[in-house]
């Protein structure tokens, strides 16, 4: 049976980011770190359904092995937010072996900074936090947790926009 973790998996995400004391200090508390604001998909995270029909809230899904439901996140960011950190899970592809089922998902970090100094700090500090962690997923085991890339655009109104992405691999329990 497949199951969608990928709001559990952000809840973690957030989790492991707040207990960091570094990344709580850069952005100056850990009230300034959670979900991405999704535009009709929850806590951010991207859902799919199994059969290729409509999924349980509506949202038409894929199937196969390439099945990825990937809801383009759209957030919208507002002065409080300048210096804050936003996870998403953007996308939900599911997998099969011989011995497990899973979920391959791609987690993206993003903020904005003031400087490239703060933005250097804040991608240094997320990745040391989330690379190869373990995080508790209800229901799944997380197997992988790797970091993948990252981008820092120009300033736009004097902030720098960042992100941090991450491959993840669950396995059903």
């Amino acid at each position: 049976m497949w199951k969608d973790v990928g709001k559990p998996l952000t809840r973690a995400v957030v989790a492991r980011l707040a207990e960091s004391a570094e990344l709580v200090g850069l952005v100056g508390g850990a009230e300034r770190i959670g979900p991405m604001r999704v535009d009709g998909a929850g806590d951010g995270a991207a859902s799919a359904g199994h059969d290729g029909h409509d999924g349980h809230d509506g949202r038409r899904c894929a199937d196969g092995p390439e099945a990825l439901a990937v809801a383009e996140m759209s957030q919208t960011w507002s002065a409080p937010d300048l210096g804050s950190v936003r996870v998403a899970v953007r996308g939900v592809r599911r997998w099969h072996s011989a011995t497990f089922d899973g979920q391959e998902h791609d987690v993206r970090i993003s903020g904005r900074a003031r400087s490239a100094a703060e933005v250097e700090a804040l991608r240094r500090t997320v990745i040391a936090v989330l690379h190869d962690c373990d995080l508790p997923l209800p229901g799944q085991a997380l197997i992988d947790m790797r970091f993948e890339r990252a981008e820092t655009h120009d300033p736009v109104a004097g902030a720098y926009a960042w992100s941090v992405d991450f491959f993840a691999l669950t396995v059903n329990d």
